[in-house]
């Protein structure tokens, strides 16, 4: 199961667990910053799901989660919030090279650079591109 913690520009944190797909669940911590509330909706740019779809997804994501816990699935409530945002997975492009636009570059992606630049060519200003030698 992936598990992914997220937080928003306004610090407000949640985990999602499973793919993104047609549905999304996720969890959000509550107010003692232990316990933590369940939800899930339809994804931005899906087709609607029937409700017992939606049911039968939100359900395999609560099971999944006790299983990679290894807790009895009414247990599932006691385990803090902390422990499963702990349980973070990183993403698929992690350590691996990944194409982005010249001007946004991610922080775990490899570009292509040439030898002894340290830097990607998109970095450079317009005059460092003048002195840079042409290409053969």
């Amino acid at each position: 199961m992936i598990i992914t913690h997220a937080t928003d520009p306004h610090g407000n944190r949640r985990v999602y667990l499973g793919v993104k797909s047609s549905f999304e669940c996720w969890i959000a911590p509550g107010e003692d910053g232990r316990s933590w509330s369940f939800q899930c909706a339809p994804s931005l740019c899906s087709l609607p799901l029937p409700e017992a779809d939606q049911r039968a997804c939100a359900a395999a994501a609560l099971l999944g989660l006790a299983d990679e816990l290894n807790v009895a699935p009414p247990e599932l409530k006691f385990v803090p919030f902390e422990t499963i945002a702990a349980l973070h997975t990183g993403g698929s492009s992690e350590g691996r090279r990944v194409a982005v636009p010249r001007s946004r570059a991610t922080a775990y992606g490899f570009m292509s650079t040439a030898p002894g630049i340290t830097r990607p060519r998109a970095d450079f200003n317009s005059g460092e591109h003048q002195q840079m030698p042409d290409r053969a």
